[in-house]
């Protein structure tokens, strides 16, 4: 028998565990669960995106356009300051379970806009999900995961979002090419969404005092609004999530100039170049640190901007996408846990609402000024997508200047 034991220890340490199964596992069973929450809610909420714009067209709206990103922000940004501080008081799964909630409603009742008005309304109030669940999903990663390991961590968390991200427009673009309309796209969306709600039930609270919600809790105070140690990530923030707004907002017009019928395919590509640098630099800011790995991401988001702007075919404007895709991959992980590293540890869900506060501006300034560029001519596409260069060379200089504080 002993015989037996002896060969058995043998044979198990010959079948030696590939270290990122090792490694992975320390994160924890709730850790995954909130990357499959993740995945799921992002797939569901982006799967609508590359037919907003068509269907605002389709009511009538096609001077609203630049609106359809700058609206749904608004919300967001008017819900974050709220979020931040329900988060760190009510808790973190509640916030979670209410932005799911309204992104299931708001989805199924796009079937029903019967005009430019009512479309509007709906993507403002459609707002107010992506203002609740990234922020209570984001704090509970830092309330899970080591400091030292908080890099990875958010850049699997970032992983789970850009593949949702990425397969939801591709997904919807082809429901909606074959159903022939986009309600089939609202509706499988609704559905979607519902998956994610199911998967909040195994969540469990990671805050570990609560208070119960009142009327008191959305009283806000100016100083409750920003984490103030957080200001610096929160101007790097807002000025590289201009492109992302731009190409929100122009992407499914420009890539017609190259004979290409729908964006999914600029999203796609961007995305799987964007979970390949997640997958193997997802440790690199906890190693190398933030500041050095955001001074690449930034650089290769400058670059993304050229060749976009100025892309004389489809293999180029491809190319601009795929570097897009390199700078998102290094730079969304490293920002969210430079600034959870700023942050007070009593006040993360503020940290990281006042990140996704500028996210917001960022998007909104990057939607609203492209699409005022562009004004429906062909020939400002370059103009607009110059103007978010710009910014990126600006987020640059506030990164380079954070690196030379650091090492003082």
């Amino acid at each position: 028998m002993k015989k037996l034991e002896d060969t058995s220890q043998k044979r198990r340490a010959l079948i030696k565990v590939p270290s990122f199964f090792s490694k992975s596992s320390e994160f924890g069973t709730q850790f995954w669960l909130v990357c499959l929450i993740t995945f799921v809610y992002f797939f569901a909420f982006n799967m609508i995106l590359p037919r907003l714009s068509p269907y605002l067209e389709s009511l009538g709206g096609k001077e609203y356009l630049g609106l359809v990103i700058t609206v749904f922000a608004a919300a967001a940004l008017i819900t974050r300051p709220f979020s931040g501080k329900l988060v760190d008081e009510i808790g973190r799964k509640p916030i979670v379970v209410f932005g799911i909630i309204v992104s299931i409603v708001i989805s199924f009742l796009y079937s029903f806009s019967n005009g430019v008005m009512m479309f509007l309304f709906l993507r403002f109030m459609h707002g107010f999900s992506a203002g609740c669940t990234p922020t209570g999903t984001t704090a509970i990663c830092s309330d899970v995961v080591s400091k030292n390991k908080r890099g990875e961590a958010m850049g699997w968390v970032g992983l789970c979002s850009n593949i949702g991200m990425g397969l939801g427009p591709a997904v919807g673009s082809e429901l909606s090419a074959y159903y022939g309309n986009d309600y089939v796209v609202f509706v499988v969306s609704a559905f979607s969404a519902v998956i994610a709600l199911l998967l909040t039930f195994k969540l469990k609270e990671s805050l570990s005092e609560t208070s119960t919600l009142t009327l008191k809790s959305f009283n806000i105070k100016w100083n409750e609004i920003i984490e103030k140690s957080v200001l610096p990530q929160g101007f790097i923030m807002l000025l590289t999530v201009c492109t992302f707004g731009a190409i929100l907002t122009l992407m499914e017009d420009y890539v017609e100039v190259f004979g290409i019928k729908k964006s999914g395919y600029f999203f796609t590509v961007f995305t799987v170049v964007s979970i390949a640098v997640r997958f193997f630099s997802r440790k690199h800011s906890d190693k190398y640190g933030r500041v050095l790995m955001m001074i690449w991401g930034v650089s290769f988001l400058i670059l993304a901007n050229f060749f976009i702007a100025f892309a004389s075919n489809a293999p180029l404007l491809f190319f601009g996408g795929a570097l897009f895709g390199v700078s998102t991959g290094i730079n969304s992980p490293t920002i969210f846990a430079w600034a959870v590293d700023k942050s007070n540890p009593k006040l993360v869900g503020r940290g990281v609402s006042t990140l996704f506060i500028f996210l917001e501006i960022g998007v909104m300034v990057g939607a609203f000024f492209s699409a005022l560029i562009y004004s429906h001519k062909p020939e400002n596409f370059r103009w607009a997508f110059v103007f978010t260069g710009i910014c990126a060379i600006c987020a640059l200089l506030f990164v380079v200047f954070e690196y030379r504080k650091e090492r003082v």
